[in-house]
């Protein structure tokens, strides 16, 4: 039932430039997503996502994994239930920052924000994580909600019929705007939207995990990529009612090139990292162990995130120009 509404997904998806970059071999690798909410529906089907705190009627499909999915496939994602159980917005939170996500979305209005929640998205933001959460759906100036008001999070606002849609918040703390009303499985028969601005957020969450894999983007390099490359919908540059405007991904990214991202803005190793701290699991009696550690120690290459490097696997051409243009600093 509604199979449109995929086919008019994968038309979105276009116009955001995504399938350019699965092209390229971008799909999220290595990227771990959260989302605050009511827990992923039919988990079971989905080797891609975990449930956090596992809700005892299955889940909902309002979470939006699904999407996140169709723009990452290669992010693995984590929905944490905390509607129902013990578990509150504190404690989501704690789990992320122990667990080293780099994406949070959520499209949870609080009406309230402590000192507790604000300290522990700084905590998160500074770690790199970049945390998106809907205006809301008031749609008057100013009315911009918990969490998406926090300096440390990104407020997103909804793109409908090619424009701002008008139930859309807007004030001094929006973003951008993303497109909404994208269709998602309730049941493996049944696919409906998730609208208003509860719907904004997964898609642009996905983009986030490809330019994770990329750029190791952080939240400085973020807030230039939003400046650079959302369309400009109101005036020129920022404005309360749009804020940057549409936001979609470059044509192609920039991997080749590596105009971006600039040093300042890519997440860097820890200081002190040397040769000896490169320690892959499948390398230790490999004959290349030696050069491989060098690489990875220069940035050149890196490995998996479950502590292996795969040494005997074949490169695509991607990755080679990857190499060249870091080890050659086009």
């Amino acid at each position: 039932m509604n199979e449109h509404l995929l086919k008019e997904n994968q038309e979105i998806f276009k116009k955001l430039n995504i399938p350019n970059w699965h092209k390229e071999g971008i799909t999220g690798k290595g990227v771990n997503v959260a989302i605050l909410g009511y827990g992923g529906v039919m988990e079971d089907k989905k080797t891609y996502l975990t449930n956090i705190n596992p809700p005892a009627d299955g889940g909902s499909y309002h979470d939006g994994d699904e999407l996140i999915n169709s723009v990452a496939p290669d992010a693995k994602i984590y929905s944490i239930n905390i509607f129902t159980g013990s578990w509150k917005f504190e404690d989501a939170l704690r789990w992320i920052l122990k667990n080293d996500i780099d994406i949070v979305c959520t499209s949870i209005v609080k009406s309230s924000w402590n000192y507790e929640l604000e300290e522990l998205s700084k905590q998160l933001y500074e770690k790199g994580a970049i945390m998106v959460d809907s205006s809301d759906n008031v749609g008057k100036k100013d009315s911009i909600g918990w969490p998406a008001k926090s300096p440390y999070w990104y407020a997103v606002g909804a793109y409908f019929k090619g424009d701002k849609a008008g139930y859309s918040s807007y004030g001094k703390e929006l973003d951008i705007l993303g497109y909404t009303d994208l269709g998602v499985h309730v049941k493996e028969d049944h696919i409906v939207p998730i609208s208003h601005t509860s719907g904004t957020t997964q898609v642009i969450s996905g983009m986030v995990a490809l330019l994770k894999e990329a750029y190791r983007i952080n939240n400085e390099g973020f807030k230039q990529y939003m400046q650079e490359n959302s369309i400009d919908l109101n005036t020129p540059g920022w404005d309360k009612e749009t804020g940057w405007g549409l936001f979609k991904l470059e044509e192609k990214s920039n991997i080749y090139k590596l105009k971006f991202p600039k040093k300042e803005y890519a997440q860097e190793k820890e200081e002190g990292e040397s040769v000896d701290d490169i320690k892959f699991k499948d390398i230790q009696n490999h004959w290349a162990k030696e050069d491989i550690q060098k690489v990875v120690a220069a940035g050149l290459m890196n490995g998996y995130e479950d502590g292996i490097f795969k040494p005997d696997e074949s490169v695509t051409r991607a990755e080679i120009a990857t190499i060249l243009t870091r080890a050659l600093k086009l």
